[in-house]
């Protein structure tokens, strides 16, 4: 048996994001990127889900209505 580890991938609508450091919680990344993308303060984190190697976090931006 060989274990494997998996590389975290991000995504953000079609956009994938580095892993900007494996050592970094979730919410940290979340905040990394978010300095590029302020939307990302607020929005959920879904997963992962597992594709080949790679389990693949999705940001999730918080639906709201304006008014």
């Amino acid at each position: 048996m060989k274990v494997e580890q998996l590389q975290r991938k991000f995504k953000y609508g079609v956009m994938d994001l580095d892993d900007p450091g494996e050592s970094l919680s979730l919410e940290r990344v979340r905040e990394v990127w978010a300095t590029h993308y302020p939307e990302l303060l607020t929005a959920q984190i879904e997963g992962p889900s597992i594709s080949g190697n790679k389990a693949v976090y999705t940001f999730v931006r918080s639906s709201r209505d304006k008014g």
